[in-house]
């Protein structure tokens, strides 16, 4: 017990010292939507979208606005396969507004799918978790600009109109704490 104590009590340090430097974001867009990918049309399918970015690269925009590019972004789309997204794309926040999202990266980067307005992101700064939040939504401008370049080739998600999307935000360091917590969880059964 008194090793389980101390390894605890060094993962939390370790954990706590990551803080004081950059930290690894992850941010997951779920939703279901219609489209091409390489010239073949696909209906209906859900897609999960996974993108990784760094707290050292989160920009002020403008009044209540944020973004952060991310360094890889992915999509699996279900029934077609998992691609790497070779776009540079970002995921913002306006506060003002109550809307966060994903879209082309840079500082007018077009949107691609934007969630809410809901009041959670009035206050969201890109860093706090959110876990698994279902909200409205839209896809949009995907086929602007030839659509988002992937492996596998050219992604189009249609304009959707409103949609049920989840969204998540965990900075990296929590899904460490998160395997951590279990662990020690099932060490101390046994």
């Amino acid at each position: 017990m008194k090793k389980l104590c101390l390894l605890l009590v060094l993962f939390v340090v370790f954990l706590n010292s990551q803080s004081l430097e950059s930290a690894p974001l992850e941010y997951v867009f779920e939703g279901s939507g219609s489209g091409t990918l390489n010239g073949v049309a696909f209906l209906g399918r859900n897609f999960v979208i996974k993108a990784y970015a760094d707290t050292d690269d989160i920009v002020l925009s403008y009044s209540g606005s944020k973004y952060v590019n991310h360094v890889n972004a992915y999509i699996d789309i279900d029934g077609l396969g998992s691609y790497e997204i070779t776009t540079a794309t970002r995921t913002f926040i306006n506060n003002n507004s109550k809307i966060a999202g994903f879209s082309r990266s840079g500082s007018s980067g077009s949107d691609l799918i934007w969630l809410g307005p809901i009041d959670i992101f009035e206050s969201w700064d890109l860093v706090t978790p959110i876990l698994g939040i279902t909200c409205t939504g839209e896809l949009m401008q995907w086929e602007d600009h030839t659509g988002i370049k992937t492996n596998a080739g050219d992604l189009v998600l249609y304009d959707s109109g409103t949609i049920d999307l989840q969204f998540t935000a965990i900075p990296e360091p929590c899904i460490l704490l998160m395997f951590g917590a279990g662990g020690l969880a099932l060490a101390r059964r046994r």
